[in-house]
């Protein structure tokens, strides 16, 4: 049903665009007659948005929309009248193919024979643009040309003037994009009852929409090298026009978004300057600098801006709120990668199995006056700052990539986290403060796993930092997980171990090795215990991982997602024994199956009450980790 219904609003999404009635018949639009100019305009504002949105559109091809008689009257192909009788009744949403017969009925009752014919031959132009662009873009994807297409004209008439075909604008067209976004979703929603996308599918929009205004031109940077450094200035007007752009973009996209009924979607509306560093190879293991004037930190601050600084090897997205308590302040972020010699010094120290992998940066945040005269470096953040690094991916094992700072108080290395974008090649973390940072490699393998299926699993959680083993040998992974074992690895795969908490369990003690973890793990809701208990060594069921990890999902804001057709409630179900879980863990075992992290065992059972076994237990948080 899902499928058909998105053909089906492929097909009137097609029919609608193709006559240019997004800001004619659309949601927005109302009954009544319409001007030649009016039909023109209206064309004309769907030319300028064809190539965004193109793919919306394809399906139209499939039908002969459009025909002509001999007295040159516009008509609607029954195939297309079938399309659209058949999604009303479908969806009792009537309406939309009288609204496009009173636009056809608009342009045949024109006075003005020449204009009539200049609005069908602006149609067929559109349709030939159209399917340029489709040929284009076919031709860039496959590196190879295809052969243009042959179709029929959309209409047939005869030789009429047409008027000169509008210059293609650049694909940012930002505001007309955003309008057109809100019209789809709402014309969908509409003709469906409800959105015809998912509303991960249509946070995805709203984040490329924003994507679009969001990069700074690079001319608006001054770059000087100086002394083997790479010093960027950002020029304030440019900057706060961009950041008006943004603005006004976000705005009008959220009020779109209210206007359908679509409030959840504006959390995904970011707003962000993109500052992209020149990133030549000489540039590689050069120290860079980037300074920010006063009044386009207030700017930035004023309208809640997030920066993402992009350079050679680092990116950095950062919320502006990090200096909001300097307001009368510029700022200024350097990345210095640190010589080989104090490199070497510093990695030598409890690196023990690891290899570092690119170079040993040093990265501070400081604050500066106009006159330069004073600086304050900013040690702690309120808010958590994004780090990618690069790396060769033909010179390392992804799986056991991790990023690590220096605790200068310690002395020590200290593992991070990162998750790899083995696309792009780029490691990213979350980080509350600024240190040396360094990527490395650690690969970790035990003496027992090696005819296991979870083997790879293993080693990757090993590398990870997730578990550690008593012997150093082995994992044991046949043997029975505790509540203990569960709830530590839990917290040390989400990565979320540098919190601060006590322990309220009675049978939880401070001289626990442990208690720090499950701390946290209480803290944050993941486990609740009972009478005050949390029977640390009790072996864990896999009911009771399936309600921790359920949890996890919703700290991880990832428990609302919407999914479709996987169902564990009783007399639908896939597993065999749904009706023996317990009430209170249905809900999280549909949850946790449905995002395939736990699949069941033999005979396509959940197996409830049975107790999980180690590498069922890491294989589960390694698909839970994966989410993030």
């Amino acid at each position: 049903m899902f499928s058909c219904m998105k053909k089906m609003i492929a097909y009137i999404l097609a029919v609608v665009m193709i006559i240019g009635s997004m800001p004619v018949i659309g949601v927005y639009a109302s009954d009544g007659d319409y001007t030649a100019d009016e039909i023109m305009e209206a064309l004309k504002d769907n030319m300028a948005n064809i190539r965004s949105f193109n793919k919306y559109h394809k399906a139209w091809f499939d039908v002969n929309i459009m025909s002509v008689d001999d007295d040159n009257n516009l008509t609607i192909q029954d195939s297309a009248l079938e399309l659209l009788e058949e999604a009303e009744v479908k969806y009792d949403k009537p309406g939309y193919k009288d609204k496009i017969e009173s636009l056809v009925g608009d342009i045949n009752n024109l006075a003005d024979e020449s204009e009539k014919s200049q609005i069908i031959a602006y149609m067929n132009k559109y349709r030939i643009l159209d399917k340029e662009m489709a040929s284009e873009e076919s031709e860039e994807q496959n590196s190879t040309p295809a052969p243009t297409p042959t179709e029929a004209p959309l209409v047939s008439q005869p030789p009429t003037p047409s008027p000169p075909t509008p210059t293609q604008p650049p694909v940012a067209q930002e505001l007309d994009f955003n309008k057109l976004l809100s019209d789809i979703l709402g014309l969908a929603g509409a003709v469906s009852g409800s959105p015809a996308v998912s509303k991960e599918q249509s946070s995805k929009k709203v984040i490329e929409t924003m994507e679009k205004v969001s990069a700074l031109p690079g001319s608006s940077l001054v770059v000087m090298e100086k002394e083997g450094a790479l010093s960027v200035s950002v020029d304030e007007g440019a900057f706060n026009n961009k950041v008006n752009e943004i603005m006004s973009t976000a705005d009008k996209l959220a009020k779109e978004l209210l206007d359908m009924n679509q409030p959840e979607l504006i959390a995904a509306i970011d707003k962000e300057v993109e500052i992209r560093i020149p990133q030549e190879e000489r540039h590689r293991d050069k120290e860079f600098i980037l300074n920010m004037t006063p009044a386009s930190v207030k700017k930035a601050v004023e309208e809640k801006i997030s920066l993402n600084i992009l350079s050679y090897n680092i990116d950095l997205q950062m919320p502006i709120t990090n200096v909001q308590s300097d307001l009368a302040k510029g700022i200024s972020f350097r990345s210095k990668p640190l010589e080989s010699t104090m490199a070497q010094e510093l990695v030598s120290r409890n690196t023990s199995g690891m290899k570092l992998v690119g170079n040993v940066y040093d990265l501070t945040l400081t604050t500066t006056s106009d006159s330069k005269e004073s600086s304050s470096q900013i040690g702690q953040f309120k808010e958590k700052v994004r780090l990618s690094f690069a790396f060769d991916s033909k010179k390392v094992n992804k799986n056991a990539l991790g990023v690590y700072y220096y605790d200068e108080k310690v002395k020590a290395w200290k593992y991070v986290g990162g998750k790899v974008d083995k696309a792009s090649d780029k490691i990213t973390v979350e980080t509350s403060h600024f240190s040396k940072y360094a990527v490395f490699e650690y690969n970790r393998t035990f003496t027992d796993i090696n005819s296991t299926w979870a083997k790879d699993t293993i080693e990757h959680m090993a590398s990870r930092h997730v578990f550690t083993v008593q012997d150093g040998q082995t994992f044991r992974p046949s043997e029975k997980i505790t509540r203990q074992d569960f709830a530590v690895w839990l917290v040390r795969a989400m990565n979320i171990s540098e919190l601060a908490a006590e322990s309220s369990f009675k049978d939880v003690s401070k001289a626990s090795p442990y208690y720090k973890e499950i701390s946290i793990a209480s803290k944050e809701g993941l486990i609740l215990g009972s009478e005050g208990n949390f029977s640390p060594e009790r072996l864990i069921t896999r009911q009771e991982m399936a309600v921790m990890m359920a949890r996890a999902l919703k700290y991880m804001k990832l428990d609302q997602k919407e999914f479709e057709g996987t169902e564990i409630t009783a007399g639908q179900n896939d597993f065999s024994d749904a009706k023996s879980i317990a009430q209170w863990a249905k809900d999280s075992a549909e949850l946790t199956y449905r995002y395939g992290i736990i699949t069941g065992r033999e005979k396509k059972s959940f197996a409830p009450l049975e107790n999980a076994q180690r590498a069922e237990a890491i294989t589960m948080l390694k698909r839970l980790i994966d989410l993030q």
